[in-house]
Parts: C-alpha cells; sequence; structure tokens
C-alpha cells in the first residue's frame, strides 16, 4: 500500500509540472505573436530636402562632405536618404555597425555607376573599379602575395632610402635657406618615388615626371568623377574636358613605360613584386589589361598615404606638445624600433581620425535588404536590394559620444580604445572588398613619420585650406623645419 501511495504521489507531481510548463509555453507563444502582429513593417529612412540645382553647387565646391554631416542633423537621423544627379537615390550611413555588416555581405559590391568611371583614366576596367567576379577575384588573389610580410620588410627600405634622399635634397636646404615646403606634395611625391620603385620595379622617377603625372591625374580625376549631369553633350567643347582627354594619355603613357622597362629588364627581381604579380598573372592577358591595372594601382596606392602624412605633419606642427612628447619617446628608442612607437600609432590614429583622407569612405550596392534600428529610435529602417551606400567617415569620426571634445587633436584617446572607436574605423575598409595594399601604406606612414619626428620639429607658415575632392587634404600649407 506505501508503495502504491508512492506512485501515486509522483504522478499527481508530474501532472502538475506539465500544466506549469505548458501554461508558461503558451503565453510566451501567445506574447510572441501579439507582438509580431504589433510591430509595424520597417520604413525607408528619411530623405534630406535638399535640391538639384544645390547639390551640384556643393558638389562643384567640393562641400558634400560636410554637407551629410549638416543633413544629418536636421533629419534627426544617423541614416538617411539623398539624392544625387545621374546616380539617383543614395543612403546616407552615418551607422558603423550598419555600414560595417553591409561592408562584410559578401553580396555588396562596389557600384559601377561610380568606380566605372575609373575606367577613363585607365582605358579598361582596373581591380580597383571592377565589380566582383571570377576575373576579379583572380587578379586580387594574385597580386595579393605582392603584400605579404617578407615583401613589406623589403618596401620598408625601399621606402626608409627615399626618405634619406627627401631629407638630404630637400628638406635639409630648406631648413638651411629659412625656406618652407608643402607637406602635400612632398609627402606624396616620396609615396610616388616608393610605389614605382618598391612594387613596380621602376627607380629613379624625376622630380618632373611626379609633377606632371600629379597634374595630369588632378585634370582627369576633376573631370571624369565630378558628377555632371549632361557633360558628354557639351564637354568636347570645353577647355576642361579638352586637357582632361589629353592627361588621360598622359597616365597611361607613363604606365606603359613602367610595363616596358619590366620587360625589358634582364635583371628582373625575384621578389613578388606587384608588377611581376600582374605580369605572370593569366587573368591580365593584354598589354591594355595590364596598364589599367597599373594606372589603378598608382592612383589607389600612392597619393592616400602622402595626403594621410601630410595631414599629420600639419597637426603635429599645430600641436607642438603632442609633437614633443612623441619626440620624447622615439628618442628613448633605439632606431630600428622607433616605428613601433605606441604614441606614433595614436598620433596616426588620431590624424586619421580627424582629417581622414577617405573622408567619403567606401561606397557600395547591396545584394539584400538591411534591417536597421537606431539605438535612440524604436523605429525600424529598411536599407532595400540595389541600394547605393555612402558612409561620410568625417561624420562618423567626430560622434560626441564616441569621441569627447571630438575637434580636439587628442592622440591619448587611443591609448584605451573602446570597442566603439574600433569597431568604427574602416580608413582601408573591411570585407572582401579592402585596400589589397593596407599593410604598405600602414608600414610607410610609421616608418616615415617616425624618422622625421625623431630629428625635426616643424611650424606652421601656412595652415592652408582642407578641401575634400575624393581626397581629404590640405591645400596651400607651408611647414618650416628646424633640427631638434
Amino acid at each position: 500500500m506505501q508503495f502504491l501511495t508512492d506512485e501515486t504521489n509522483l504522478s499527481w507531481w508530474q501532472i502538475l509540472l506539465t500544466v506549469t510548463i505548458s501554461t508558461f509555453l503558451y503565453k510566451l507563444i501567445y506574447r510572441s505573436q501579439n507582438q509580431k502582429h504589433d510591430e509595424s513593417p520597417p520604413a525607408l529612412p528619411p530623405i534630406a530636402s535638399m535640391s538639384v540645382f544645390q547639390v551640384i553647387k556643393q558638389l562643384g565646391k567640393g562641400e558634400m562632405l560636410w554637407i551629410f554631416s549638416k543633413l544629418c542633423e536636421e533629419v534627426k537621423s544617423d541614416v538617411y536618404r539623398f539624392r544625387l544627379p545621374t546616380l539617383g537615390t543614395i543612403y546616407i550611413i552615418g551607422s558603423p555597425k550598419l555600414y560595417r555588416e553591409i561592408l562584410i555581405d559578401k553580396g555588396s559590391d562596389k557600384p559601377r555607376k561610380f568606380y566605372g568611371r575609373f575606367d577613363l583614366i585607365g582605358g579598361k576596367t582596373s581591380m580597383f573599379g571592377s565589380s566582383t567576379n571570377s576575373k576579379w577575384k583572380t587578379v586580387r588573389k594574385g597580386i595579393a602575395h605582392a603584400f605579404s610580410y617578407s615583401e613589406i620588410a623589403r618596401m620598408n627600405v625601399i621606402c626608409s632610402n627615399h626618405v634619406e634622399k627627401w631629407i638630404h635634397n630637400t628638406l635639409e636646404p630648406c631648413i638651411r635657406k629659412g625656406a618652407s615646403f608643402d607637406p602635400s606634395t612632398e609627402m606624396c611625391r616620396i609615396t610616388f618615388g616608393v610605389l614605382l620603385e618598391a612594387a613596380f620595379e621602376y627607380p629613379n622617377v624625376t622630380k618632373e615626371e611626379y609633377r606632371k603625372y600629379s597634374r595630369c591625374l588632378e585634370a582627369s580625376l576633376k573631370e571624369y568623377m565630378r558628377i555632371r549631369p549632361f557633360r558628354k553633350l557639351y564637354g568636347p567643347f570645353v577647355k576642361e574636358y579638352q586637357n582632361a582627354m589629353e592627361s588621360v594619355k598622359v597616365i597611361r603613357a607613363l604606365s606603359k613605360k613602367i610595363l616596358h622597362a619590366y620587360e625589358l629588364n634582364p635583371q628582373k627581381s625575384q621578389n613578388k613584386t606587384v608588377i611581376r604579380m600582374i605580369f605572370e598573372n593569366k587573368a591580365i592577358a593584354s598589354e591594355e589589361d595590364r596598364i589599367a591595372q597599373i594606372t589603378g594601382l598608382i592612383i589607389a596606392g600612392h597619393d592616400t598615404t602622402g595626403f594621410s602624412l601630410g595631414n599629420a605633419l600639419i597637426q603635429l606642427a599645430k600641436h607642438p606638445d603632442v609633437s614633443e612628447k612623441l619626440y620624447t619617446e622615439l628618442s628613448s628608442m633605439e632606431k630600428s624600433e622607433r616605428s613601433k612607437s605606441q604614441y606614433l600609432k595614436c598620433v596616426l590614429n588620431e590624424s586619421n581620425r580627424l582629417t581622414p583622407v577617405a573622408g567619403l569612405g567606401g561606397i557600395r550596392q547591396t545584394n539584400r535588404d538591411f534591417i536597421y534600428k537606431s539605438q535612440d529610435s524604436s523605429t525600424k529602417m529598411i536599407i532595400p536590394k540595389g541600394s547605393i551606400c555612402y558612409f561620410p567617415q568625417l561624420h562618423v569620426n567626430r560622434n560626441k559620444t564616441m569621441y569627447p571634445d571630438p575637434e580636439r587633436f587628442y592622440p591619448e584617446r587611443w591609448e584605451n580604445v573602446s570597442p566603439e572607436m574600433k569597431d568604427a574605423r574602416f580608413g582601408f575598409s573591411v570585407g572582401h572588398r579592402n585596400c589589397v595594399g593596407q599593410s604598405l601604406a600602414v608600414s610607410e606612414m610609421h616608418s616615415v613619420l617616425s624618422r622625421l619626428s625623431s630629428e625635426y620639429k616643424f611650424e606652421i607658415e601656412a595652415e592652408g585650406q582642407l578641401e575634400n575632392f575624393l581626397t581629404l587634404k590640405y591645400l596651400g600649407a607651408r611647414l618650416k623645419a628646424s633640427t631638434i
């Protein structure tokens, strides 16, 4: 009898437990269904009101980068829509989290509506401006070998040699004469020479070659990359258009000269140089394809690094306390270790935050819908499949929540990096379309700045003006140097 009583009690508790669990699951499912029923479908982001005439005017002045930030405040949303002539509706993404999600999505790609314009300069589609396809993957995979750890070490030696030449031929004479120099121009000249020798086995590029190339590149980019409705109709009758056509010939001629010099070189490098990787890549078979790849890599690979260095030198000249602190740390280190200075890293991070050379960030076209919910709003927004998305890095880099006192140049903020700060850095992009040569760029910046800051101090003679057209840089700035 006792046995039967125990069994009866056990069955009763099983029944009670089953009823309790069933009631809980029923309420949970009921609540979930009600929530789904009550949720409204995601809406499109708000649209910024700005006339086409105003847009064209601001584009011509190079002011759109700053306009994007103002519009963000007006619409009270960090994600909004905006209309651009010829490109149609674009989406401005001011949320680092959403932009990272778009970048790392394998379906997201570079929109040919924008990047296809680079074909007009290179003559054919290059790796830089192509859409993702099997050929692009083969080309990128082959060229990526040129940026391995051992190759970067080799190229860094060449970089150091170019800096020493520049110090001897340009900086020291300026100091002796009490003359100034343009940091944007001079740093780009260094990186141009480094890239051509280290990557393309084309040493001893002359100052005149660089100046001519630089003038022609500026003329062609300003003609072909600006958004100008109906330009094709009247362009051939405009002097700037005609100059751009001639400039493109000069740019391609240098790429052809580099290619032919490599072909005729009896002592080709055994290293995995970029020119060798291009030459041996079966996906780049014709001379026109090779010229286009060389042109695209030179355009993308020299002035972004050069302008970043120029911006950093100007920031150091404007903030002598930071310059002194950097010098103190560098002088306490062995010369061979100075490029690894932690404070130098902070200085470069802060300079790139305040004056990001790619102020507009990357541009991507989505291949699926993205749903976004801002932190301060319960409204869900949808970025539809096929949308062209801009990420104004300059705006995000001045986020007051993420960066207290955002207009201040304060390298110490990078000594304790928050996860939000880390995730908001897109200087070289992320995902499958990130910068293939970023390791070289980082190495150059650390090498050049550590060398100059350890022996020289700089002061502003003329600050120049911060200008944005494809790249954010100071134009017309002049620095004076002195030996420490």
